[in-house]
């Protein structure tokens, strides 16, 4: 946005030598006088020759000066311009990433909410045609969640289901283990039971 502003004040500027240029070149100009010592094609008299050739020899001076603050701003202007693509290609890279990430956070179930055009976020805002969009949300803060927060969110809750998964495979274990003790003890008594059935029937 700087280099912009920069580039559109240099483009003034140049407009403004370019003017005075055209000023300060009629002025150097050398009139055709007549046998009166007219300009030809104006009524007026011209000045005396004495005065001319000091008029002229200052404005030829401010003419090289500015001619020579012209060239710098047009070289400031096409450094500027050559800066202007690359800035705002870079510039669209950037919000296309920003409205993947957007979508991604929003595909992989982070909380969310609906709001006004008005009020989403310039890193989220995709869509200035509708009234309402989808964003990312902090529900803590009550606020639209930056990137980095979505992210996080999903990440804590990634090792919220990790610790969730592990505790309850732990359980699963410790259930397996206490069903087969308890296996083992009915296998027991089972075998006792039919072992004293077999004495009696004996």
């Amino acid at each position: 946005i700087l280099e912009l502003d920069q580039l559109v004040k240099a483009q003034a500027k140049i407009l403004e030598l370019e003017q005075r240029v055209a000023e300060l070149t009629r002025q150097v100009e050398t009139p055709v006088y007549d046998e009166n010592n007219n300009v030809v094609d104006l009524v007026v008299p011209a000045e005396p020759a004495a005065k001319r050739s000091r008029t002229s020899g200052s404005a030829l001076g401010e003419l090289a000066r500015t001619a020579k603050v012209k060239e710098e701003l047009k070289e400031q202007t096409d450094y500027l311009d050559m800066l202007v693509h690359p800035l705002t290609q870079q510039g669209q890279q950037g919000k296309a990433l920003l409205n993947d990430t957007k979508n991604a956070l929003l595909a992989a179930g982070v909380p969310q909410k609906n709001k006004r055009d008005a009020d989403v976020p310039w890193y989220y805002g995709e869509k200035s045609y509708t009234t309402m969009e989808l964003i990312p949300w902090d529900t803590e803060k009550k606020r639209a969640a930056t990137p980095a927060e979505g992210v996080a969110w999903l990440a804590s809750e990634r090792d919220r289901a990790t610790d969730e998964r592990d505790r309850y495979a732990r359980q699963n274990r410790e259930l397996r283990s206490s069903l087969k003790k308890h296996e083992g003890t009915t296998a027991g008594a089972h075998g006792a039971i039919e072992a004293g059935f077999k004495v009696r029937g004996s």
